[in-house]
């Protein structure tokens, strides 16, 4: 048989792989807000061995769309979707890396609270990339990516401010360095957010 349906095999897949970004994220802002640097190591493990996992189980997705399945959407567009969960699986893992590594002295309340409001975007990119497997939910889609558009704008914000308080406060110039360098961290990883919400909108587009 040249083509199968393989909702069966891709989706279940990509419902485990969302749950561990999930999971991923919700340790990344529990490392952040804790006090202890002992408990702030053990999660980045945590979140080092899940993304063994998460990355092992997006390279199965990857093998399975480059056969000639049936699929809801097209395979470029699931691919385009797997890799944009690919880079967000590394950039939550060099988070949880580099706050390990530059042990920061006392993190700023506005930054434990970015951690949080990563977490909360990939709740809607988890939901929305699973309504792609039906396309009469095409709406909810495209609720899902205004949220993470507004929630991304605040992330990127906030970011900003604590940039310029970073250079406006007399304090330690490799305590300041640290703080910019894990914030450059969570850009990169709010930037592909971004990119993947556009790359949902980019689908809806294509099957409107």
């Amino acid at each position: 048989m040249l083509f199968k349906k393989s909702n069966n095999d891709i989706y279940p897949k990509l419902k485990v792989a969302t749950e561990l970004l999930k999971k991923m994220s919700n340790y990344l802002a529990e490392a952040l807000n804790t006090h202890l640097e002992k408990e702030r190591e053990e999660l980045a493990k945590v979140i080092g061995v899940n993304h063994k996992i998460l990355q092992n189980n997006l390279n199965e997705i990857i093998q399975l769309t480059s056969k000639k399945f049936i699929l809801p959407i097209d395979r470029e567009d699931i691919h385009a979707l797997v890799s944009s969960l690919i880079y967000l699986n590394g950039y939550i893992s060099n988070c949880a890396n580099k706050m390990t590594a530059y042990k920061i002295e006392e993190y700023r309340l506005e930054e434990k609270e970015l951690a949080k409001t990563v977490e909360k975007i990939i709740i809607p990119i988890s939901k929305a990339i699973l309504s792609t497997e039906n396309f009469d939910k095409k709406a909810s889609i495209v609720d899902y990516c205004q949220q993470i558009k507004t929630l991304t704008a605040q992330s990127l914000k906030t970011i900003d401010e604590i940039t310029i308080e970073l250079f406006e406060i007399k304090t330690n110039s490799l305590e300041v360095i640290k703080h910019l360098e894990l914030l450059r961290a969570f850009t990169m990883l709010i930037k592909q957010t971004e990119a993947t919400r556009r790359i949902l909108l980019n689908t809806i587009i294509k099957f409107s």
